[in-house]
């Protein structure tokens, strides 16, 4: 009998290769909606904005990839764990840092700092084999997005109020991630900024907004470029950072418009400059950015090398983190977290693992997540796989 359990809400889209779960994302997969809508869902209007992330990101990221190599070359050299002392100048550092908050590839935990310290008793403790064999790989071509960096910038109109009339306003830029589909880097395209559940006849010539859920990534994408549209914004409506938004029906092949995510607390801004009665009858612009990224710019945090053209990447369940396969699986095989935030991932350790889902512990840390809908953690897909 046919799986009718292919839709993933979450990714907005089928997934054909779990029968009950999305290996993307881990949602448990439910049936097909009877029919995709085409205006926008407006389901995280209420969201809560969170703070924004510290500006020095790429400094806390590299001295990050230093003190896990260093420790690794240390836990070799040893032959033992170790326990990290050379760390303490930079988890002080860290520490002092001001604090980040909001989507969760941004906030690396100050154990991290220290992967091989034992933080919830993962010390030494390896992956379960069959959950490494399940992790997707990801072969990286020209197109793939972990290779581009994409910024967007909106600039309000000048303020018309009486007191500051012809002020100009300062602009709000973003990152964001490329989808895999439509036209790819580099690009350079402004246009006015709408939401899409305008009149379709004011799409055209814009970049459209569209927040996360209600229809597939393609017929957003569609719709958008079937009114004219110069590109297309999506902004997403959980934590996880970074998602890639891809087109796995081919549904999308006659889109031929730039298509990128921003951060669920960057929609937000997005939706409240649009808001603004100060905007209301004004036009806001908007330039997207996109480019190759550059020799220093981005890669395995585990090698520190950057990620090339055919490279075999694998991305961490829920945490969504990328490695070179290799490096992970170097990593993986002697511990049961990511090398990045500490999200911990099933072992073959039975007694170890009753404790862990008892407790509902989803980082080294001893942290449990949810996001808003419900508990949505690493144990909904352990339970899943593993029955």
């Amino acid at each position: 009998m046919a799986n009718t359990k292919t839709w993933c809400g979450a990714c907005d889209e089928e997934c054909q290769d779990h029968p009950t779960m999305c290996t993307v994302c881990g949602e448990t997969l439910t049936s097909p909606p009877a029919s995709s809508q085409t205006t926008n869902s407006n389901s995280n209007s209420n969201s809560t904005d969170h703070a924004e992330p510290n500006d020095d990101i790429r400094m806390q990221q590299h001295l990050l990839s230093t003190v896990i190599m260093n420790s690794l070359q240390q836990r070799s050299n040893e032959g033992g764990t170790g326990t990290g002392t050379r760390n303490t100048d930079a988890a002080a550092m860290m520490m002092n840092a001001n604090s980040l908050a909001g989507d969760v590839w941004e906030v690396p935990t100050e154990e991290a700092l220290d992967p091989t310290a034992g933080g919830g008793g993962t010390k030494g403790r390896p992956t379960s084999k069959d959950c490494i064999a399940r992790i997707p790989r990801t072969v990286l071509d020209e197109n793939s997005a972990i290779l581009h960096q994409v910024s967007i910038e909106c600039v309000p109109p000048p303020s018309s109020s009486s007191s500051s009339s012809g002020m100009r306003r300062e602009p709000l830029s973003a990152d964001a991630i490329i989808g895999e589909f439509g036209t790819f880097p580099p690009y350079d395209i402004t246009g006015k900024l709408v939401r899409a559940d305008v009149d379709p006849g004011r799409m055209k010539g814009a970049v459209v907004y569209f927040d996360r859920g209600g229809s597939t990534f393609a017929t957003k994408a569609r719709l958008a470029h079937s009114n004219g549209a110069v590109a297309m914004i999506v902004g997403n409506n959980v934590p996880i950072w970074p998602y890639v938004m891809k087109d796995s029906k081919r549904e999308a092949s006659s889109v031929t418009i730039p298509v990128v995510m921003i951060k669920r607390s960057d929609g937000t801004k997005v939706k409240q400059l649009l808001s603004s009665k100060e905007n209301e009858n004004a036009t806001v612009r908007c330039r997207l950015l996109a480019k190759r990224r550059g020799e220093d710019e981005g890669g395995c945090v585990v090698c520190r090398d950057r990620f090339a053209v055919g490279d075999t990447v694998m991305r961490l369940p829920f945490c969504s983190h990328c490695f070179h396969e290799n490096c992970a699986l170097y990593w993986l095989k002697s511990h049961n977290t990511c090398p990045f935030c500490r999200r911990e991932l099933p072992t073959d350790d039975e007694e170890y693992e009753r404790e862990r889902r008892g407790a509902n512990r989803t980082h080294a840390t001893g942290s449990s997540e949810s996001y808003g809908d419900g508990v949505r953690n690493n144990n909904d897909w352990e339970t899943l796989l593993f029955g």
